[in-house]
C-alpha cells in the first residue's frame, strides 16, 4: 500500500514538473515572439486587426482597416509576409476607396466578386486588378461612349478566403443594392479546394479562433504540421480523389453560381464569369518550367498535379454553368498561356495569387475583352 502511494506521489511530482516546464517554455516562446513582432505575436489577419470573426460569413474585413496602422517593425519583419503593401478597407469593409451603395448618375458601375484572388491583398490598393481595370476603362473614350457613361467605377467586392456561399451572401445583402451594370464573378479556387479538404460548403469556414491558438507552442506546432502536410502525396492524392462533379460540394458550387446569375437578371445587371489563371499548368509537366516552379515556389511535386486539376475543374464548371445560364466567360487563364515560365514566376506570388504585374495582366485581359465587345 505504501509503495502504491509512493508511486502515485512520484507520478504527481513528475506531472507537476512537466507542467512547470511546459509553462516555462510557453512563457519563453511568448517572450521571443513579443521581442520579434511586438504586441502581436502571430501577425495573421485576425490578430493584426485586418479581419474579424463573423457568425454568418466566418470572417469579414474590418471596416476602416489600413495596413499603415500596423507597426513598421511588424510590417517589415522578414518573417512577416503580406502586410508591407498598402491594404485598406473602406467603411463597408470593401477593398479600396469609399463609395455609396446608391449609384450616382454618370458612372458605369462594375462589381468584381470573388475570393482572395479578386480581393488581391498581395498588392497595394491601386494595383489590384479591379483598380487597374477601372483605370484602363476610364482612359478609353470609345468604351465610355459605347456604354454611354462619363466614367467607369469598379467596386472590388472580393472577400479573402470566401467561397460562392459567402459570395452569394454578399451578393444578396450588398451587391443588389449597388445597382451594378456589370458583375464579374471570379470564384475559381476556394469552393473546390475547401471542399476537397472536407469543409461543409453550406457552413462558414470558421467563426472563432480554435482554443489551442491561445497556446503559442501548440499553434506553432500546428503551423509546422500544415507545412509538413503540404508536401504529403497522401493529402493531395486524397483531395484529387474527391475532385468529382457528383460530389455535393461541386453541386453546391454550381448551384450558387446559378443563383448569382438569377439575381443579376433580376436586378437588370449583366453578369460574366472570369476564369482566372493559375501558376501550375499541364503544359509544364516534363518541361523545364516544372522544375523552375517547384524549385522557386511553395508548389511541390506532391501538390503540383492537384493545382493543375483544380484549375481545370473550376474552369470546366464555369463553362458548363455559363452555357446553361447564358453567362459569358472571360478566359484570363487562356490569355496567360502566352507567358513563359520565367514570366509566370514574375506574375504570381504562389499557385494562384498574382503580383502587381500579374494583376495588371489580368486587367489587360479583361479590358481587351470588354473593349472588343459590340
Amino acid at each position: 500500500m505504501r509503495s502504491i502511494r509512493a508511486a502515485g506521489l512520484r507520478l504527481a511530482a513528475t506531472l507537476i514538473i512537466l507542467a512547470i516546464c511546459f509553462v516555462c517554455l510557453e512563457l519563453s516562446y511568448r517572450a521571443y515572439k513579443l521581442l520579434s513582432y511586438g504586441l502581436v505575436d502571430y501577425p495573421d489577419s485576425v490578430t493584426i486587426g485586418m479581419y474579424k470573426f463573423d457568425s454568418l460569413y466566418g470572417t469579414l474585413p474590418t471596416p476602416g482597416f489600413s495596413s499603415r496602422s500596423i507597426p513598421e517593425r511588424i510590417r517589415k519583419h522578414p518573417q512577416v509576409k503580406g502586410y508591407d503593401v498598402n491594404i485598406s478597407f473602406n467603411r463597408w469593409g470593401y477593398r479600396g476607396r469609399d463609395f455609396d451603395f446608391a449609384k450616382p448618375p454618370g458612372p458605369y458601375r462594375i462589381v468584381t466578386l470573388g475570393g482572395s484572388t479578386t480581393q488581391n491583398v498581395e498588392v497595394s490598393d491601386e494595383d489590384t486588378w479591379s483598380a487597374q481595370l477601372e483605370a484602363k476603362l476610364n482612359n478609353d473614350p470609345a468604351f465610355l461612349a459605347k456604354v454611354g457613361a462619363r466614367t467607369v467605377e469598379v467596386i472590388n467586392a472580393g472577400l479573402g478566403g470566401s467561397r460562392t456561399r459567402e459570395g452569394l451572401l454578399r451578393f444578396e445583402q450588398d451587391v443588389v443594392r449597388m445597382q451594378p451594370d456589370l458583375i464579374l464573378v471570379a470564384y475559381n479556387w476556394n469552393d473546390i479546394h475547401y471542399g476537397t479538404e472536407g469543409y461543409d460548403p453550406d457552413q462558414p469556414l470558421a467563426t472563432a479562433r480554435p482554443w489551442w491558438h491561445g497556446v503559442k507552442i501548440l499553434q506553432n506546432a500546428w503551423i509546422r504540421w500544415v507545412r509538413f502536410q503540404d508536401r504529403s502525396e497522401m493529402r493531395w492524392g486524397n483531395n484529387l480523389a474527391h475532385l468529382r462533379p457528383d460530389e455535393y460540394r461541386a453541386i453546391v458550387y454550381k448551384r450558387n453560381l446559378i443563383k448569382m446569375s438569377y439575381l443579376s437578371r433580376k436586378i437588370g445587371a449583366q453578369m460574366m464569369f472570369v476564369n482566372l489563371p493559375g501558376l501550375c499548368r499541364e503544359a509544364a509537366f516534363g518541361s523545364p518550367e516544372y522544375s523552375v516552379i517547384v524549385e522557386n515556389t511553395r508548389a511541390n511535386p506532391a501538390s503540383f498535379p492537384y493545382w493543375v486539376k483544380i484549375k481545370q475543374f473550376a474552369a470546366s464548371t464555369l463553362q458548363e454553368v455559363g452555357r446553361t445560364e447564358g453567362v459569358g466567360t472571360i478566359d484570363v487563364s487562356g490569355y496567360f498561356e502566352r507567358f513563359s515560365s520565367t514570366d509566370r514566376l514574375r506574375l504570381f506570388v504562389d499557385e494562384m495569387h498574382t503580383t502587381k504585374d500579374g494583376s495588371e495582366q489580368i486587367a489587360n485581359a479583361i479590358y481587351a475583352y470588354l473593349a472588343a465587345r459590340p
